[in-house]
């Protein structure tokens, strides 16, 4: 029984596989990063601070290996989603919230999880 148990939890992690690395950044009502939502190719996924915010920016990048070709919004970047404060523009949030380039791998796209807001501290 416990065996069967295992095999099932082993299964299910597997399926789970990561095909594309996400990182979702939070913002609060002035456009100061408050929190990130991240799954890697490694199938690492993590969040830090105040996810539960109307202000996001979507970022998406092809695993190695993966056939897929996330549709950038924005020129030059990996931003497939965004959702800012009326104050605000993509290009000014980009500056300190260091948007990704187009031709950045994955590892470089997301790999400064925790380096903003007070959640860093």
């Amino acid at each position: 029984m416990c065996f069967g148990v295992l095999a099932l939890m082993v299964a299910g992690s597997a399926a789970a596989a990561i095909e594309q690395a996400q990182s979702i950044k939070y913002f609060d009502e002035s456009g100061q990063i408050v929190g990130q939502q991240i799954a890697l190719c490694s199938n690492f996924r993590g969040s830090y601070g105040n996810i539960h915010t109307a202000y996001h920016m979507t970022e998406v990048a092809n695993c190695i290996g993966r056939d897929q070709h996330p549709a950038s919004i924005v020129p030059g970047t990996h931003i497939t989603a965004y959702t800012l404060p009326g104050n605000l523009t993509i290009q000014q949030v980009c500056v300190y919230a260091e948007c990704t380039g187009a031709d950045q791998n994955e590892l470089d796209v997301f790999f400064n999880i925790a380096d903003y807001g007070p959640y860093n501290q």
